[in-house]
């Protein structure tokens, strides 16, 4: 009965990748943290650990992230990535690169490691591990308080010894957008340019929803600020089922009380339930009122959220919303 579920999943419904709350404890202590208010100090089990990645490499699921709290805090960090790397073709480890465990890690071609690049000081060529295949990602985070001239420097440093380095430019999911748009925005664009400038390789994290973006030059992807079902799941270090690192609320456990994994089905409706709770809060806001609604964009990760108001969006938008 679980292999004709499992088949039955991989056809029809499965996350397009899973995330990984391996531990929730950490080395440092960011402001603007998804989780530091509820976080706890709890580690997932080998097991717990174990039993999930075939659970999901069974469903047809071919990429895992791996957070935290700080991931190589965990005291079976290296088992847990090799683990990760025997069930899944690509596994994204996310690390501050405070950690000098980090350095155990052998990661593959198809494999990635994102840098908060809030910690770059840290951030030194072993660390980078340039032995090894995969990508390097630094995770800029473009804010309104952002030290321009510090921030390009530290990037010009790092990608001076490591060339092939990803630059990922994303805003901060904690703070409202919208009333420190004209802030974030010469900032974003002057960070932009010095990475254009210096060939340095350029990745946009996150899609921003078009009534941000809409009449400025801060660029749009291809799909716009299109969230999908199939890119939502997390696990935290209990087992718990949250939608992603940017809804920290439990939708359930992934344990039955028999200590069996969740039919798949049953995992996705609560995922989808909360992905149309999320769809509706977005449209009641202002969504309703936007011609690119479902087109170009759906909200994306920020006009669901409380701290952003239906007047915020309203007073920083160029869009001719009716």
């Amino acid at each position: 009965v679980c292999r004709v579920q499992c088949r039955r999943a991989t056809t029809h419904r499965s996350p397009r990748s899973i995330r990984f709350y391996v531990t929730e404890q950490c080395n440092a202590k960011c402001n603007n943290c998804f989780n530091r208010n509820i976080r706890t100090k709890n580690i997932m089990s080998i097991d717990m650990f174990l039993t999930l990645c075939e659970y999901f490499s069974k469903i047809g699921v071919k990429s895992v992230k791996i957070m935290g709290g700080e991931p190589t805090t965990h005291p079976d960090f290296t088992k847990l990535m090799t683990i990760a790397q025997e069930h899944f073709e690509r596994v994204g480890l996310f690390t501050n690169g405070i950690n000098d465990k980090i350095m155990e890690y052998a990661p593959r071609q198809t494999d990635t490691i994102t840098y908060n690049f809030k910690f770059s000081k840290k951030i030194h060529l072993e660390k980078l591990l340039p032995d090894y295949p995969g990508a390097r990602l630094l995770e800029v985070q473009i804010q309104a308080t952002t030290d321009v001239d510090r921030l390009k420097n530290e990037i010009y440093r790092v990608a001076s010894m490591y060339p092939n380095v990803i630059v990922t430019l994303t805003l901060d999911c904690t703070a409202n957008i919208f009333s420190e748009k004209e802030l974030i925005m010469p900032i974003y664009n002057n960070v932009l340019n010095f990475l254009s400038e210096n060939h340095i390789h350029t990745k946009k994290d996150h899609k921003v929803p078009v009534c941000f973006s809409y009449g400025t030059k801060f660029p749009i992807t291809e799909k716009g600020a299109i969230c999908d079902i199939n890119c939502a799941g997390l696990i935290d270090a209990e087992g718990n089922l949250k939608y992603c690192n940017q809804h920290s609320e439990t939708l359930t456990n992934m344990f039955n009380e028999d200590g069996s994994v969740l039919q798949p089905e049953i995992m996705m409706n609560y995922l989808s339930m909360k992905f149309k709770n999320i769809q509706y809060t977005s449209l009641s806001k202002i969504c309703k009122d936007c011609v690119f609604y479902d087109k170009y964009c759906n909200g994306g990760c920020f006009i669901s959220k409380d701290i952003i108001s239906k007047a915020d969006i309203y007073q920083n938008t160029l869009l001719p919303i009716v």
